[in-house]
């Protein structure tokens, strides 16, 4: 038996609600777990496999500590998910942070493609999110380190981004935690956007509660 038998279980079990939630489609997207409290090394999905196939077996584990960026992997017979690099970005960036899913939504993705950033127009948002959602400031190829650097530049206080002409990531210190944070940057961009469907000015939240909220966010939360 693995010594990662648990977490790979739990990106297991991630990857089969992944899908039955509709974040996702087919083979896109990919999910990771540290395997421990500031731990350099991830249970992640692996490249290009259906997430209704996969078995615990199919989970990868990899090491990301080489300082040369360099992944390593450990545990696991298929590629890791193309993305890893990106995973391993965040997860240097942000050492509490336990849990990451990249996924390919709709709306937000569509916000990413005329916005800068996803301003801060409600209140769980900026409670669970950290505020308003920054996006990436231009393509990037998938699955490169430029799209990795442009990603961990931004993340330090926010549980998601947009990546654009891409895709979103939520992320959080459990797997629970990243899954809400994706479903709310989606449901914030719907929002958003059939608001501007709606016409007029859209009322954005004041700077006072913004700023409350951010800080309930970064005791709890971040």
């Amino acid at each position: 038996m693995s010594e990662f038998e648990e977490q790979k279980k739990i990106v297991l079990d991630a990857a089969k609600t992944f899908l039955r939630t509709g974040l996702t489609v087919g083979t896109s997207g990919n999910i990771s777990l540290r395997t421990g409290k500031k731990a350099t090394t991830m249970a992640i999905t692996p490249s290009s496999r259906e997430y209704d196939e996969l078995t615990l077996d199919d989970i990868i584990i990899v090491d990301f500590s080489d300082e040369e960026d360099n992944i390593k992997v450990i545990e696991g017979n298929w590629s890791p998910s193309s993305e890893t690099i990106l995973h391993s970005y965040i997860y240097k960036k942000r050492k509490k942070i336990n849990a990451i899913i990249h996924y390919h939504p709709v709306f937000s993705t569509a916000c990413g493609l005329v916005l800068d950033e996803l301003p801060a127009i409600l209140d769980d948002q900026t409670f669970f999110l950290g505020g308003a959602i920054p996006v990436t400031k231009e393509y990037a190829v998938s699955g490169s380190k430029e799209l990795a650097r442009q990603v961990q530049e931004l993340i330090a206080n926010t549980n998601a981004i947009i990546i654009r002409n891409h895709g979103s990531i939520g992320i959080g210190k459990n797997i629970e935690y990243a899954f809400e944070a994706c479903q709310l940057l989606e449901k914030t961009a719907k929002i958003y956007v059939y608001a501007k469907l709606l016409g007029g000015n859209i009322k954005f939240m004041d700077e006072k509660s913004i700023k409350n909220n951010i800080g309930l966010f970064k005791a709890i939360r971040k």
